[in-house]
């Protein structure tokens, strides 16, 4: 085949570009998931307590968790993946963040609060609503990164990240929970950032996870947001 010297140096360019800048792709069964069929299968998963092969490969795909962040109302941002969310919330004294997300997806969560602007320095604290592997398993990554934030979940929370991170061991979804996250009292209404950030931060129950955790915070106009 004949080819021209431009059209050679041009074809050349495009190869190293997508070396350089890969892109995720999903998978032709991930990708036409909807969320009426992310429902079901999540139902049946909880049903039979088995993995639905599409629903796995919906959950580990990159390009299906791959999601932009967009303001959901005022100074609340979300900035997790598309299964599981993370929001950070601008406040007087610094930026909040609500969860981790989880690992191989930290980077996204990475990703999105440099698009949004925020930079790490500027995270005050990082708040974890309860153990579960999607909702911390991101902590052991960002900690290191996060070095003005302190990190904040209940006591409760706190000892069933840990078990389950230790379960996790041996595993090909092994997480690690680092040491040195605050313990919020049960006893305790209002998270420490309630004392430094605008706006408060309390806990109170909610059906559905365990422990029974939600964190709700009040705008700096009064009124409340859950």
């Amino acid at each position: 085949m004949n080819m021209s010297r431009r059209h050679f140096l041009t074809l050349s360019c495009c190869a190293a570009g997508a070396a350089l800048c890969p892109a995720f792709t999903a998978s032709a069964a991930a990708a036409n998931m909807n969320s009426s069929e992310v429902s079901r299968l999540f139902q049946e998963f909880g049903a039979t307590k088995r993995m639905p092969p599409k629903l796995d490969a919906w959950l580990n795909d990159p390009a299906c968790q791959k999601r932009a962040p967009y303001r959901a109302f005022d100074n609340v941002w979300q900035v997790g993946l598309t299964w599981v969310s993370a929001w950070a919330v601008d406040t007087k004294e610094g930026w909040v963040l609500i969860d981790t997300t989880h690992e191989p997806f930290t980077p996204f969560l990475l990703e999105n609060l440099k698009t949004v602007g925020i930079a790490p320095e500027n995270i005050r604290y990082v708040l974890m609503t309860h153990g579960h592997f999607d909702h911390v398993g991101g902590c052991n990554r960002l900690k290191p990164l996060l070095k003005n934030a302190r990190f904040v979940m209940t006591k409760k929370g706190w000892e069933e990240s840990f078990r389950y991170a230790e379960e996790s061991r041996g595993t090909k979804n092994a997480w690690i929970m680092p040491e040195g996250t605050t313990s919020w009292p049960r006893t305790e209404s209002r998270s420490p950032a309630a004392t430094t950030c605008s706006p408060c931060w309390k806990r109170r129950g909610t059906p559905g996870e365990r422990p029974p955790m939600s964190i709700r915070c009040a705008t700096e106009r009064g009124a409340a947001r859950p």
